[in-house]
């Protein structure tokens, strides 16, 4: 909130009325941004454009706590702004898909491709984790097959993920504990 090139003891506390302030501010650009490109391609093309907006939602409340509360007014603010809101079952329904567009993988990860996921520098953690899940799927398995009750099942499915919990508590890329 302070800024990004501002020292970490240098930040001013939180403070949530001016966040919300800041919250009413970004959805007021969105919308504009929105509707203009919306109407200006409708008239580029002559007929009713769409707009798909896609969010990762791990961005909403994790990364950025103000998330909720932006979503939410602006999807109140775009009807207000003349903009009509929908979903991709109305998009179909309304015409407005075409053929279908091959995408080409990609990732927001830094370099846009998979370093940050499958490179060099990160293998020993993709590594640790796909022995961490076969290790819990197998052990799963095992304890399923054994245990007739439904109950047993649920201690039998929450003890291997406890196990692998405190197996990951240990950061294979620097050897800190948490």
């Amino acid at each position: 909130m302070t800024g990004r090139n501002v020292p970490a003891d240098a930040k001013a506390p939180y403070d949530p009325e001016r966040a919300d302030r800041t919250v009413d501010t970004h959805v007021a650009d969105f919308v504009d941004v929105v509707r203009r490109r919306l109407f200006g391609e409708t008239e580029r093309i002559g007929r009713p454009a769409h707009v798909i907006a896609a969010f990762d939602t791990e961005l909403f409340g994790h990364w950025w706590y103000e998330g909720p509360t932006w979503l939410q007014r602006v999807l109140r603010a775009l009807p207000a702004a003349g903009v009509r809101v929908g979903t991709l079952s109305d998009a179909i329904a309304d015409g407005f898909v075409g053929s279908a567009v091959e995408l080409p993988p990609s990732s927001w990860g830094s370099g846009k491709d998979w370093q940050v996921w499958a490179g060099e520098k990160v293998a020993d953690l993709v590594q640790l984790n796909a022995e961490v899940v076969d290790t819990a799927l197998t052990t799963v398995d095992k304890a399923l097959a054994q245990t007739a009750s439904l109950d047993g099942r649920r201690r039998a499915i929450r003890s291997p993920t406890r196990s692998c919990g405190r197996r990951c508590s240990r950061c294979p890329a620097t050897g800190r504990s948490w």
